[in-house]
């Protein structure tokens, strides 16, 4: 039988991806999302939130 494997994380997501991704949020003057952070104080971190994302979507 042919079975799917989960093979890790879902995504294969590049840095450049996430980069990209907040550009367009903060050019839309993106809201709090489903955490109430709002983009100033995501971007109080800004670096190290972003690395976060993007080693959740990262594939192992």
């Amino acid at each position: 039988m042919n079975e799917l494997k989960a093979s890790g994380k879902p995504f294969d997501i590049s840095k450049q991806s996430v980069w990209e991704a907040y550009v367009k949020v903060r050019s839309n003057k993106g809201a709090a999302g489903v955490d109430a952070v709002s983009m100033e104080e995501f971007e109080k971190d800004l670096k190290n939130n972003l690395y976060r994302i993007w080693n959740q979507c990262r594939v192992a």
